[in-house]
């Protein structure tokens, strides 16, 4: 008697990689440098979990993407000169079922957008 086991592990296996797909998800952020025209470059360091993400400088001009999971909260700190922010880059009741994320970084502070049209500060530059 011939077993088919066919059907049942590729309907199974689908089911898996539907139910992946919707819990590790992911976004694009897109952290854009809008500082003055000669300034030095952002030094922006992000953890997920208490583990480093994301470690890049940002020089002025530029658009660095890299990908979140939506479960995670993103939290970054970032230095220009002698100012520093701490802020969350990426916020899963905030930011979930968007596609792409956005923050512009000038010199008076941090801007969130989903479509590059409407920005809202989400923080400010600090000194000591």
């Amino acid at each position: 008697m011939a077993t088919n086991f066919g059907f049942p592990l590729v309907v199974a296996m689908l089911f898996s990689s539907l139910c992946i797909s919707t819990f590790v998800s992911a976004e694009v952020i897109h952290f854009i440098s809008n500082m003055p025209k000669d300034s030095p470059p952002l030094s922006i360091d992000c953890k997920a979990n208490g583990i480093y993400v994301v470690q890049h400088s940002l020089r002025v001009g530029e658009d660095y993407e890299w990908t979140a999971t939506i479960n995670d909260i993103y939290y970054c700190t970032t230095m220009w000169k002698l100012f520093f922010a701490s802020w969350h880059a990426y916020e899963p009741k905030r930011d979930v079922g968007r596609e792409t994320v956005y923050v512009k970084i000038q010199k008076e502070g941090f801007f969130l957008s989903y479509e590059k049209s409407k920005w809202t500060k989400i923080e400010y530059w600090e000194t000591e």
